[in-house]
C-alpha cells in the first residue's frame, strides 16, 4: 500500500515538475543548457538557470516558434493590360510546431532611389498555415512599385518571437534583374518624343514620331474640354475672364496602333472620334508606349473650334494655339470670321456666369458619367490584388513626385490635376473625383476638395487652416491622406486620397437593409472598426489635434475595409473654445462642448463612444426620442444611450467610460486601444472581403 502511495506521489511530482518546466523555461536557459546530453541534466540546468535573472532583459517564455526555413524570393512579370513586376516570398515551416501563431514579414528597398517608389512594407497578419506572400501594390496610402535593378531586404519571423534575438530572424537580400523574360527596365529616351502635333479642319490628329526598328508601338490619346470652375479669388482682385481648367472629355483613352496610323515615314494621322462643340477650347494629350511598356512623355496641344454649325458639308474649323512656353496655359484668342461673331462673343462673355451655371447643371445631369483611362486608372488598393492603380510599374509615379518642379513640398501644379464629377460636399464646398497626373502619363485617382465660389472670408480662412491642419496630421493608415494643395490662379484646392467605398454611415445602413431588423454587425468586424478608428484618433491625440466632428458620416471605408478618418474642416490644435456660431454635431457633442463650447481630446472621446454606438446599431440615430433642446439637460441628469442589442457588456462598458460627465474621467485614446486589445479575440479570422465599390 505504501509503495503504491509512493509511486502516485512520485508521478504527481514528475507531472508538476514537467508542467512547471514547460511554462518556466526560458530561451536564454535553453541556449545555455543545450549542450547537455541527458534529459535529467538538461532539466536540472534549466531549473538552476531559471532562478537567475536574465542578462538580455527579454521576456521569459518557451513559447517562441521556430523561424521559417527555405525562404525564397521570386519576382516575375505579370501581363494584365499592362506590365507589373510582382514579388512573391515563399517559405517552409515545421508543421508540428504548435507554438506558431503566424508570421511577421518586413520588406524594404535598400537604396534611396528605389525607396522613392517603394517606401516599405510590413505585415504581422499572416496566418500560421500560410507559406507564401505576394507583396501588395500599395501600403499605408503609398503605392509599392517593384522596379528592375533595385535591391530589397527581407526579414521574416514566426510569431511569437523574442525581440532582439537574431536567431529567430531570417534575412534575405533580393535584387530584381534588369531583364525578366523579354521585358527589361526602361531608360529615358528608350521611346522617342512625339513632335509636331496638330489638329486639322476635319479633326484629324497629326503628329511625327521616330520608331525604333524591331519595336511595336501604341499611342494613347485623350481629349480634354475646357470648363469654368468655382475658384478662390484673392482679396481685392478683379475676376478674370480666363479662369478655367480642363477635364477629360472622352469616355476611354483612344488606343491607336502605330501601324494603322502611319501615313508615311515617321508621320502619323488619326481621325478623332469625338463630337466637338463649336466655339470651344480643347486640349489633346498623346504619348507612346512600346511593346516592353516603356513610354515617353505626354505632349499637349490646345486648339479652338470656330464654326457655329455642324453639317455634312461644313465641318467646324479648328484654330491651333501657338506652342506654349514652359507648362503654363496662356490666354488665347479665337479667330473671328465676322464682326457679328465678335459682338456675339461679347454678349456671351457678359452672360458667362449664367452660362457657367447652365453648363455645370447640364454636366451633372449627364446620364453617363465620364469614365477614366481604361489602361491606366484603377481604384487604389491596400490588398494584394494585381488590379491596382499601378497597372504598369512604368506608368506610375508616387504623389510626392507628381508635383515636381514646385518649390514647396506640398504644392501641386494645376495642370497636373483633372477635375471630374462631384462626389460629395465638404465643410466649405464641393468635393470632386479627380486625377492627379504626372508628366509621363501616370495617373492617380484623388478627391479634389474645393472652396465654394461664394465663400465668405471666414470660410476661406477656415479652408486654409484645414490645409495647415492636414500638414500637421501627416500620414497614418486610418486617416485620409492629403497629397498636397494647389494655389494656382486657375485652381485652388486640396488634393486628398480617394477612398472608394463611401462613408461608414451609409455602409452600416446598407448592411442593416441586407440583414434582418434584429441583426447586428459581426463581432470581429465591430472590433476591427473600433480598433482602426481608435488608432487614428490616438495619432491625432499624439500630435495635439482635436477633430470636433467625429461620427460615422466622417469615416470613409477603403479597400479591405480599412477605415479612414476624414473631414478635418472643424479640427483645431489643443484645447479649443469655439467663439463663433455655426452648424454643430449636437448629438455627438460632450456636455462641456454643448454648454461652454469647450473642445478637447476628451470631447473627441465622448464622440468616439457615440460612434461605437452607431456601429453597434448599424447606423442608428442617437437619442432619436429626445428633442435637440432637451439633450444637454438629459445628459447632465445622467441619460446615456442604451446598450444596443447583441452588443457585448465589455464593449458597452467601454462606451459608457467615454461618456463620463467629467472630461478628466474619460479615458485617453491610448487607454481605449489597450481596452480594445483586452476585449479582442487573439485568434482573429482572415480579413473580410471588400464591399461593393460605390458608383461615383
Amino acid at each position: 500500500m505504501r509503495i503504491h502511495l509512493y509511486l502516485i506521489l512520485l508521478l504527481i511530482h514528475i507531472f508538476l515538475q514537467n508542467k512547471s518546466n514547460a511554462f518556466e523555461q526560458r530561451s536564454d536557459c535553453v541556449e545555455s543548457c543545450s549542450h547537455l546530453d541527458t534529459s535529467q541534466e538538461f532539466g536540472d540546468c534549466l531549473a538552476k538557470c531559471s532562478k537567475r535573472p536574465r542578462k538580455d532583459n527579454l521576456g521569459d517564455s518557451h513559447l517562441f516558434a521556430m523561424p521559417p526555413t527555405n525562404v525564397e524570393i521570386e519576382t516575375k512579370v505579370i501581363m494584365d493590360g499592362g506590365k507589373i513586376l510582382e514579388t512573391t516570398i515563399n517559405w517552409k515551416a515545421d508543421e508540428k510546431d504548435t507554438r506558431r501563431e503566424g508570421f511577421y514579414i518586413r520588406y524594404t528597398a535598400v537604396n534611396s532611389t528605389c525607396q522613392k517608389h517603394f517606401p516599405g512594407y510590413f505585415t504581422s497578419s499572416i496566418l500560421p498555415d500560410e507559406r507564401s506572400l505576394t507583396i501588395p501594390s500599395a501600403f499605408n496610402g503609398h503605392a509599392l512599385v517593384i522596379d528592375h535593378s533595385c535591391s530589397y531586404h527581407l526579414q521574416i519571423r514566426a510569431k511569437p518571437y523574442p525581440p532582439g534575438d537574431d536567431k529567430y530572424i531570417i534575412e534575405r537580400r533580393h535584387t530584381v534583374p534588369d531583364c525578366i523574360d523579354k521585358y527589361c527596365s526602361c531608360r529615358p529616351g528608350d521611346v522617342a518624343a512625339i513632335r509636331d502635333v496638330s489638329v486639322d479642319a476635319e479633326y484629324r490628329l497629326n503628329w511625327k514620331f521616330d520608331e525604333m526598328k524591331g519595336r511595336e508601338y501604341q499611342f494613347y490619346v485623350d481629349v480634354y474640354e475646357r470648363i469654368a470652375m468655382p475658384l478662390i479669388k484673392k482679396k481685392g482682385s478683379e475676376p478674370e475672364s480666363e479662369e478655367y481648367t480642363f477635364r477629360i472629355a472622352n469616355a476611354d483613352s483612344y488606343e491607336i496602333s502605330a501601324k494603322s496610323a502611319e501615313t508615311s515615314a515617321h508621320t502619323y494621322q488619326y481621325q478623332l472620334p469625338f463630337q466637338f462643340t463649336p466655339f470651344q477650347q480643347y486640349k489633346i494629350s498623346i504619348f507612346a508606349v512600346d511593346d516592353s511598356f516603356c513610354h515617353n512623355q505626354d505632349v499637349f496641344h490646345i486648339f479652338n473650334t470656330t464654326n457655329a454649325t455642324f453639317s455634312s458639308s461644313e465641318i467646324p474649323k479648328t484654330t491651333p494655339i501657338p506652342e506654349i512656353s514652359g507648362s503654363a496655359i496662356t490666354k488665347t484668342t479665337m479667330l473671328m470670321e465676322s464682326s457679328i461673331l465678335v459682338i456675339f462673343l461679347i454678349v456671351v462673355a457678359c452672360m458667362s456666369p449664367i452660362c457657367t451655371m447652365i453648363v455645370l447643371l447640364c454636366l451633372r445631369r449627364r446620364k453617363k458619367e465620364i469614365k477614366k483611362r481604361h489602361h491606366f486608372l484603377h481604384r487604389r488598393s491596400l490588398s494584394c490584388s494585381r488590379h491596382s492603380i499601378i497597372e504598369t510599374n512604368i506608368l506610375y509615379r508616387p504623389p510626392n513626385e507628381v508635383n515636381g518642379g514646385t518649390t514647396g513640398e506640398w504644392l501641386i501644379r494645376g495642370q497636373d490635376i483633372v477635375v471630374g464629377a462631384v462626389i460629395g460636399e465638404g465643410a466649405f464646398g464641393q468635393v470632386f473625383k479627380g486625377i492627379l497626373r504626372g508628366p509621363n502619363g501616370q495617373v492617380i485617382p484623388v478627391a479634389v476638395k474645393q472652396l465654394k465660389a461664394n465663400a465668405i472670408d471666414e470660410e476661406r480662412e477656415e479652408f486654409v487652416r484645414e490645409i495647415q491642419m492636414m500638414q500637421t496630421v501627416g500620414q497614418h493608415d486610418n486617416i485620409v491622406t492629403m497629397y498636397g494643395y494647389c494655389m494656382d490662379e486657375q485652381l485652388q484646392c486640396m488634393i486628398m486620397e480617394y477612398v472608394p467605398y463611401g462613408d461608414l454611415k451609409h455602409y452600416l445602413q446598407n448592411m442593416r437593409k441586407e440583414k434582418d431588423s434584429d441583426s447586428a454587425i459581426d463581432s470581429k468586424e465591430f472590433l476591427s472598426f473600433t480598433n482602426q478608428i481608435a488608432c487614428g484618433m490616438a495619432h491625432l491625440e499624439s500630435v495635439g489635434i482635436i477633430h470636433r466632428d467625429l461620427a460615422a458620416r466622417n469615416i470613409l471605408v477603403g479597400t479591405g475595409k480599412v477605415l479612414k478618418i476624414s473631414d478635418f474642416g472643424m479640427s483645431r490644435p489643443g484645447v479649443y473654445i469655439k467663439m463663433s456660431k455655426g452648424v454643430i454635431p449636437l448629438r455627438w457633442l460632450s456636455p462641456e462642448a454643448i454648454k461652454d463650447n469647450t473642445y478637447s481630446n476628451k470631447s473627441d472621446v465622448w464622440a468616439f463612444g457615440v460612434l461605437l454606438w452607431e456601429i453597434a446599431t448599424l447606423g442608428g440615430f442617437p437619442y432619436n426620442n429626445v428633442a435637440d433642446k432637451d439633450i444637454l439637460n438629459q445628459l447632465t441628469e445622467g441619460m446615456r444611450l442604451e446598450q444596443p442589442a447583441k452588443c457585448s457588456d465589455d464593449m458597452y462598458i467601454l462606451m459608457k467610460s467615454c461618456w463620463n460627465l467629467k472630461a478628466e474621467d474619460r479615458p485617453s485614446f491610448l487607454a481605449i486601444l489597450s481596452k480594445i486589445e483586452q476585449i479582442a479575440n487573439v485568434d482573429a479570422d482572415a480579413p473580410p472581403s471588400d464591399p461593393p465599390a460605390k458608383d461615383v
